[in-house]
């Protein structure tokens, strides 16, 4: 992050992440005017996909923008977006509520005036925004289409489709600034995003 931030980038998107753990080093990935977004995993709920039982680090870092994965769901005629959850091919977005960070003051301001919202999560709340994490249309999933320097188009899937369609989007609206100096950006205008149905 650090590399990419000193060549200039103005958002960079993190598409690795484990278990928590004890006193995580690292806890200054985000500075003011450099963005840094991770994917949230692709594991489920703490990664239990992966026998897991913490959320992903370092999405659940209270310094990074935390990205998971939404698809499109096709009821009658309608498509609504939904949570991604492809249980054909066991990926499912990952979320949580940290064992290692305090809620930061972003979540708990937004908690003063949405009850509940995290549930029963007093500590960080693992994904603060949603993007595609694959086109689906509750037939058959569909990639998303990223450029890799090294590979060219390749197909992608899963909250690493996700984190930097979100990185661009910021970059592209030039909001990198304000977000990066405020993670709570999307908290306080939340009326910009749509409300991700959950499914099972």
């Amino acid at each position: 992050a650090k590399a990419a931030i000193k060549d200039g980038a103005l958002a960079v998107s993190l598409s690795f992440g484990g278990q928590e753990f004890s006193d995580p080093s690292g806890q200054d990935y985000t500075t003011p005017g450099h963005l840094v977004l991770a994917a949230s995993g692709d594991a489920g709920y703490l990664n239990q996909g992966l026998g897991g039982t913490t959320p992903s680090y370092p999405s659940s870092a209270p310094d990074v923008l935390a990205v998971g994965g939404t698809a499109l769901q096709l009821t009658g005629q309608t498509y609504s977006e939904v949570a991604w959850n492809d249980g054909s091919q066991g990926g499912a977005g990952g979320s949580g509520c940290s064992t290692e960070f305090a809620m930061p003051s972003y979540q708990t301001q937004f908690l003063s005036t949405h009850a509940n919202v995290f549930g029963s999560c007093t500590k960080r709340a693992s994904v603060d925004v949603s993007a595609a994490a694959e086109f689906s249309d509750g037939n058959f999933g569909g990639a998303i289409a990223e450029y890799d320097t090294g590979d060219g188009w390749v197909s992608v899937v899963g909250t690493s489709a996700a984190s930097p369609m979100v990185a661009g989007l910021f970059t592209r609206l030039g909001l990198t600034d304000a977000v990066s100096a405020n993670l709570g950006w999307v908290y306080e205008n939340i009326s910009a995003f749509n409300d991700a149905s959950i499914v099972s």
